[in-house]
């Protein structure tokens, strides 16, 4: 290791966690990785002190000039001179930074295709010179050698361009991640990076998409290979609530009436419970013990069963004769009724929705949800991501939605069966409304036992999970501890930022205070995807993006509209005038009359 390395002298109290140094060259900036080196007591007795390379990540730098005191700082901006022009000295001043220290080494180790550290067991001496390594030293130790990881380039350190940063593909599937930022900080961006390494590998993915942030993936699949060269198969799902079995759809039936807020008085509830156990509701569901149902039964959408329910209860409407369960029967089947038409809307929009988008750019192709219990392997598939675009549905039945995909696959998964599904990622947008921190919230939202069980349970049957937010303190806390990977951008709320700092191990108060001085794209990383906890700047993958999301342009759709409707609206206008004046000269002459 070369002295023409040397940066700075570290300087003051030092300890095993941190110390600190005057830089003595501007060739080294905060965040970058720098090493010192050091004696240390030697591991067995019989031997003297043995020399080590102790690494560090600059935390912070301050700059201090003692012959320039506030006071005389003061007087030069309120007599507006320059500093030339007195007495003052700008000749000592100096810097200082503050390192943390990430581990120890020895020379030897340096040689080798990759560095391990171990833990720092003696602080550094005061007076040591600290350098900055070289591009090939930081690669050994962020990464070197390693043919049997899976790794994906997230992108390069902030401070040095020439550095690679990459993350553990295989510990961001089996362990988890979460991807944080406020809205604008780049987190789709950080997301669509994962998603295009995860896709190098071929490793299935579903993709939970609130407002089609991923749909860019669809048009632009013929930009995603395998490291083998194969397409990427990219498919959009129009969701839907699907049920199985006579139990299944009388347990959804009772939640949906429950979060609609679909009352029924004691009376309309007992005549709905007869109804539901009914034998002829038995055959319309489905009978999982085949007693009332001799043929193999199907998962279908909720709305459909709700119609053959709605038809039962028809039919003994019309054959009833009293009076008073007449009215009871007669409320029931509105209260279903009505539960269709919210459900209809909901999906009705969605479609609406898609169509909207498939008219900016006609590449896209919406497919109906396939039956996730005969056939998995349509949504978990080597080479396919499959984009659940929830648009239109309200908070409740995304969440419903989310649930019963992820419940159906990880039962398939876990089932250990010969023909089970692959293993899988599960990428949930929005996450704060589908795990979110609130006791109230957690009430309506059946989601969040399901993906927490994914997150506990994940590693024994390969159902990763990565969480993406732009609202981090409306997080469940329990979930988000079992993340063992954070991608955290942009972040200004305090809350957030504290909320970040105590749920994640490894980041320091100067890295806390970062986060709201990051521009678009910059992040913090740290957990088991990587060696160390780190700033990157974040590589962009432009070409999987899509210009019909994102930064809508109002202004001119309203001019747009205007010019296209300005002549229907000024002939609706005159003939409005025209009929107003008709009928005030009528009444005009009605009063004369």
């Amino acid at each position: 290791m070369s002295d023409k390395n040397t940066v700075g002298v570290v300087v003051g109290n030092t300890n095993t966690d941190s110390y600190s140094f005057i830089l003595t060259s501007m060739a080294s900036s905060k965040g970058d990785l720098v090493y010192t080196e050091s004696e240390i007591p030697a591991a067995e007795s019989n031997k003297s002190a043995k020399k080590v390379f102790v690494w560090g990540r600059i935390l912070s730098i301050n700059r201090t000039n003692t012959a320039f005191p506030s006071e005389i700082a003061q007087e030069i901006a309120k007599e507006q001179i320059e500093i030339r022009e007195t007495l003052a000295s700008t000749d000592n001043e100096y810097q200082e930074a503050e390192v943390e220290i990430l581990g120890q080494c020895e020379q030897k180790d340096t040689e080798e295709e990759q560095i391990f550290l171990s833990p720092l067991n003696y602080p550094v001496m005061p007076s040591a010179q600290v350098k900055i390594p070289n591009e090939k030293l930081v690669k050994k130790l962020l990464s070197g050698t390693t043919e049997n990881e899976k790794l994906i380039k997230i992108g390069s350190l902030i401070s040095r361009k020439d550095i690679d940063i990459n993350v553990s593909a295989s510990k961001i599937v089996a362990r988890h991640m979460a991807i944080l930022a406020m809205t604008g900080g780049g987190k789709t961006v950080a997301t669509r990076r994962i998603i295009k390494g995860l896709s190098n590998f071929g490793y299935p993915m579903l993709i939970f998409d609130p407002h089609g942030d991923y749909l860019g993936l669809y048009s632009n699949q013929d930009k995603l290979k395998d490291e083998n060269g194969e397409p990427i198969n990219v498919k959009i799902f129009q969701p839907a609530l699907m049920a199985k079995g006579h139990d299944e759809v009388v347990e959804m039936m009772i939640t949906l009436f429950t979060k609609f807020d679909l009352s029924l008085s004691p009376a309309q509830t007992d005549k709905f419970y007869e109804f539901v156990e009914s034998k002829e509701a038995k055959v319309a569901f489905g009978d999982p013990a085949a007693t009332a149902a001799k043929r193999q039964y199907d998962s279908k959408d909720i709305k459909e069963h709700l119609k053959a329910f709605e038809e039962i209860i028809r039919k003994e409407l019309e054959g009833e004769e009293n009076k008073t369960i007449k009215r009871t029967i007669g409320a029931v089947l509105r209260t279903v009724k009505q539960l269709i038409r919210e459900i209809d809307l909901m999906q009705k929009t969605n479609k609406q929705l898609a169509k909207r988008l498939k008219s900016k750019d006609n590449s896209f192709e919406f497919e109906n949800m396939p039956n996730l219990i005969t056939d998995p392997e349509d949504v978990v598939r080597s080479n396919q991501i499959s984009i659940f675009y929830l648009g239109g549905f309200s908070r409740l039945l995304q969440s419903m939605i989310v649930s019963i995909v992820l419940e159906t696959l990880f039962k398939n998964r876990a089932s250990l069966d010969d023909d089970r599904i692959g293993p899988f990622a599960s990428i949930i947008e929005e996450a704060h409304n589908f795990v979110p921190g609130s006791g109230e919230e957690k009430k309506s939202t059946p989601s969040l036992l399901t993906i927490r069980k994914l997150l506990t349970e994940g590693r024994k049957f390969g159902t990763g999970v990565i969480l993406i937010s732009q609202r981090p303190n409306r997080l469940d806390e329990t979930t988000l501890a079992q993340c063992n990977s954070f991608l955290i951008l942009k972040l200004v709320n305090p809350r957030d930022q504290g909320w970040v700092q105590r749920v994640m191990e490894q980041m320091s108060d100067q890295d806390r205070e970062a986060l709201k001085a990051f521009a678009n794209g910059q992040a913090f990383i740290s957990g088991h995807a990587v060696k160390f906890p780190l700033q990157v700047k974040v590589d962009r993958d432009e070409e999987l993006e899509t210009s019909i999301m994102g930064d809508e342009d109002f202004i001119n759709e309203n001019s747009q509209h205007h010019q296209k409707s300005a002549p229907k609206m000024k002939k609706r206008d005159e003939n409005s005038d025209l009929i107003s004046s008709i009928a005030k000269s009528a009444k005009k002459a009605k009063t004369k009359i």
